[in-house]
């Protein structure tokens, strides 16, 4: 087996991460804060679960993400995206206390500056060089193979030793 060298990881690509990072403790941190509340109802479960549903498939494309699959960054951005159209609304209709409405704020700003960096320059760069290759054929490449020429039609010695000679018509 060939040992690949892998890029190092770029300044933005960790720091990216470890923004993406800080937004899901303090995700965590708010869902486990409404967990214990009191006066949670039940029509606030649902919503509850889909957040925790979230927060694991976050960790799960972050983790991805730090390990160069560009894949988890199209699938994140993808969600960021439309997690942001989704949450527009429910800005206007839901009251929010002050606190929750800056971290609405402050969180998906922080999400937007790690997609910037992630598709910077130096990221695509790295992604791009993560990117696993197909191995190598084994044995010898085929442009080192010898080429066999066609033998005339004649009388030849016979590779048996069977024979003095044989003769071949120059067809297999």
């Amino acid at each position: 087996m060939i040992a690949t060298i892998r890029p190092a990881r770029p300044t933005a690509v960790r720091a990216a991460v470890w923004l993406i990072v800080w937004v899901l403790i303090v995700n965590v941190s708010v869902l486990l804060t409404s967990l214990s509340s009191p006066d949670a109802g039940l029509l606030d479960w649902p919503t509850r679960g889909a957040g925790a549903i979230g927060i694991a498939v976050a960790i799960g494309l972050v983790t991805a993400i730090a390990f160069g699959r560009r894949w988890a960054l199209i699938v994140y951005t993808v969600l960021f995206v439309l997690g942001s159209l989704l949450t527009l609304p429910t800005l206007l209709t839901v009251q929010h206390t002050a606190a929750s409405l800056a971290w609405l704020a402050t969180g998906s700003a922080m999400r937007a500056v790690a997609v910037v960096l992630l598709f910077g320059r130096p990221a695509t760069a790295w992604f791009a060089a993560y990117r696993p290759r197909k191995p190598e054929p084994v044995g010898r490449p085929r442009s080192a193979r010898p080429q066999y020429q066609a033998v005339p039609a004649a009388w030849h010695p016979d590779p048996t030793g069977r024979h003095t000679h044989r003769y071949w018509d120059g067809a297999a």
